[in-house]
């Protein structure tokens, strides 16, 4: 299963809360840990994934509304 797959599965189940407060904590790390948002190692692929299945989540949530 892909990364983006898996994170797209938890995403349904995260409440708006949670899904906003895990992008920001992925921003924090982005901003404190450069090499991470280069998207080059394994942890900063799956970085992307979660924020990508999470931000597009809770768009479509606020589109909904």
């Amino acid at each position: 299963m892909s990364l983006l797959k898996r994170y797209t599965e938890v995403a349904t189940k995260m409440s708006d809360d949670s899904l906003a407060y895990a992008i920001q904590d992925i921003k924090a790390c982005w901003a404190a840990n450069a090499e991470f948002e280069a998207g080059k190692t394994e942890y900063s692929k799956q970085l992307w994934a979660e924020w990508d299945a999470y931000t597009v989540e809770l768009q479509k949530r606020r589109k909904a509304k």
